[in-house]
């Protein structure tokens, strides 16, 4: 008989390590702890460890902005390149990798347009699997203060307190304000208001505002409260 010999030729097959090699990436959304009132600046800062002990390669952090606050600057990426995108509002941070029990931070300033809670989300990913995707997510909330208006002015004419004052008012140059008694009657409206109003004609006592001012992004935000007319400097 006749024997025929084949040689079959074998493709090496190449595995990747990002395939065999998991990794535990972890992200922190941070802001600054002080009160913040809208209009003010202040800083995110987005902090990410690689907890697994195998490298963490194309890594990449995204933090698209909400709404309510206004991108100002990149202040600082410890490792890779930050940029900001206007039209998406995003802030993507790219690093060729992050080494086994590595860590970073990117840092960013924004200001609030408008008052209340605002949530910030931040994500990273890399091209290595996943062993933990819970902690590739991390949110911030931070409340915003808004307009400061105080409770008491004093009208008497020594220079001092003399009008119904609300520092942050300029900021919102479309408003409306109305003033009442206890008895619920009117006793000022204005539109645009200026800080002018001095109570004049008016007994002592006290008096309930309410003020409507149109935010930035063109959305009416509306305060309430009292505010008590002393004719003697406190």
């Amino acid at each position: 008989g006749i024997i025929v010999k084949q040689t079959l030729k074998v493709k090496p097959v190449t595995i990747l390590a990002s395939a065999i090699n998991p990794v535990d990436l972890a992200i922190v959304t941070s802001s600054e702890t002080r009160v913040v009132n809208t209009e003010e600046p202040f800083e995110y800062t987005l902090s990410i460890k690689n907890q697994s002990a195998y490298d963490a390669t194309q890594v990449s952090v995204t933090d698209t902005l909400p709404a309510a606050v206004d991108f100002i600057s990149i202040n600082n990426a410890l490792d890779g390149k930050a940029t900001y995108d206007a039209a998406s509002r995003s802030i993507t941070w790219a690093m060729t990798e992050l080494r086994a029990h590595a860590n970073s931070t990117l840092r960013f300033s924004v200001k609030a347009v408008q008052h209340g809670t605002i949530a910030n989300t931040a994500r990273i990913t890399s091209i290595e699997k996943e062993s933990n995707p819970v902690n590739n997510v991390s949110t911030d909330y931070k409340d915003f203060a808004g307009m400061t208006i105080a409770n008491v002015f004093t009208p008497n004419g020594d220079g001092r307190n003399d009008t119904f004052s609300i520092p942050d008012l300029s900021q919102y140059p479309q408003n409306e304000l109305m003033i009442v008694n206890r008895w619920g009657t009117s006793v000022y409206q204005a539109k645009n208001y200026q800080n002018t109003w001095t109570g004049d004609m008016l007994d002592e006592g006290t008096y309930f505002y309410n003020l409507k001012v149109v935010n930035k992004k063109g959305v009416q935000e509306e305060y309430k409260g009292y505010v008590m007319l002393l004719r003697k400097s406190i």
